[in-house]
């Protein structure tokens, strides 16, 4: 017993020593690694700048252009206006007379490190003296003009611009000269009239860099600062609008009422002043009852169309409208479907060259103490419907120019209409 008991005694000191050298060694396996570090993504950047030239008898560029100052040479001063710093007025001409003419020289440079492509975009503010103004540009390469000179006519002036879309490469710049003068047969009717005009000067992404597939075609259409082409675009533009915003539409776009911002405000509305909504030739449609509303002071609206959309199983009644205390509302060169309401006290609006179709009810409706001027335009009412009505009778509705389905004006409740036709 006593010779087992050693033994199992003997047996368990060996397997604790086992266990011990065991626990006190390591494992060899085969083992490898590859360390990659500083990888990184890192943007380019896209930026320009812009200059203006005045012409400058001792100027140290200088220019022919037939048909231009009789067709000799004039020059531009040395030191440009640097259009990021000053804003002052690039055009700031008095007394002008029938025969005068002047023109600027502009340079955009590339300053950043991508590609971009350019455009202009004029806003004519003031154009009583448009007609009687003519003007061209005429591009500038390497020193010299290429192309010839063309006189226009000033009105075209926003469409011209608009076309010229030109690409400017990382360390290049593109010249151009704006020419512009008062036409010879303008008479006394256009004596102490202004033309006034706002220009931007934008850039957006160019087809130039390729990517990791070799494609240079994913920002073809990369969009100007202030152009919108989908309805979430073009409510983000106008909630997010700075007063003397320019939102452009670059494609037909419908939008409903989905919500509101912040304020409460529907989600359809504009607040900022100032503001120039461009439909450029497209489409906008409204397809709820929280229309397109007009909530600042100021805004135009042109060019394009306006349609009601649906409500119910028929069309709504107004797709466009002007709110309480927004003041000095301009639609221009606008075809309507479904009528515009002007509501609430101090709100003013101007109808210009308007072709208003109503689908339900009335080609302008005021309430509130609100007033309409109709310039110009065509305007058909609805089947046994006034083409104005005026809920209170301190709503105004003005008639200096326009057509109407019927022969005259039509008006209806309880404010006024002033027909000067």
């Amino acid at each position: 017993m006593k010779a087992s008991k050693k033994s199992l005694i003997a047996s368990g000191v060996s397997l604790l020593a086992s266990a011990a050298l065991l626990a006190g060694s390591t494992f060899a396996w085969f083992t490898d690694s590859v360390t990659n570090t500083g990888n990184k993504i890192q943007s380019g950047k896209l930026a320009i700048n812009a200059y203006a030239y005045d012409l400058a008898a001792d100027g140290t560029q200088s220019f022919t252009i037939e048909g231009v100052n009789g067709d000799k040479a004039f020059a531009f001063e040395a030191t440009p206006q640097n259009l990021k710093t000053d804003t002052t007025p690039i055009i700031n001409d008095t007394l002008f007379e029938p025969g005068k003419s002047n023109a600027k020289l502009l340079k955009v440079e590339n300053a950043g490190t991508l590609a971009a492509k350019i455009r202009l975009e004029f806003q004519i503010m003031d154009g009583s003296l448009t007609d009687a103004l003519w003007f061209d540009f005429v591009q500038v390469k390497d020193g010299a003009v290429v192309g010839a000179f063309q006189k226009r006519p000033m009105s075209e002036l926003e469409t011209i611009a608009d076309g010229m879309e030109l690409p400017l490469l990382a360390n290049e710049n593109v010249q151009f000269i704006l020419v512009y003068g008062m036409n010879e047969s303008a008479g006394n009717a256009f004596m102490e009239k202004t033309f006034s005009a706002d220009v931007a000067i934008l850039a957006a992404q160019y087809t130039k860099e390729e990517d990791g597939f070799g494609s240079d075609q994913y920002d073809k259409d990369a969009a100007y600062p202030g152009h919108v082409a989908t309805e979430a675009e073009f409510k983000a533009a106008f909630e997010q609008a700075k007063d003397g915003d320019k939102i452009v539409l670059d494609q037909d776009i419908a939008i409903t009422n989905t919500g509101s911002y912040g304020n409460g405000t529907p989600d359809t509305y504009i607040l900022a002043n100032d503001i120039v909504i461009d439909l450029n030739g497209k489409t906008l449609t409204v397809n709820s009852n929280d229309r397109f509303m007009l909530a600042g002071d100021n805004i135009t609206i042109k060019n394009g169309t306006i349609k009601a959309g649906p409500m119910g199983s028929g069309k709504i009644s107004y797709s466009l409208g002007v709110t309480a205390g927004s003041k000095n509302a301009l639609i221009e060169n606008i075809t309507i479907e479904g009528g515009i309401e002007v509501l609430g006290s101090g709100a003013t609006a101007t109808l210009r060259n308007v072709t208003s179709t109503a689908t339900n009810y009335y080609n302008v409706y005021l309430a509130g103490g609100a007033t309409a001027t109709v310039e110009s335009g065509e305007y058909t009412s609805a089947a046994g419907k006034v083409h104005f009505y005026t809920q209170t009778q301190n709503d105004k509705i003005i008639v200096n120019g326009g057509t109407f389905s019927g022969g005259m004006p039509t008006h209806a409740g309880s404010g006024t209409m002033n027909n000067n036709i």
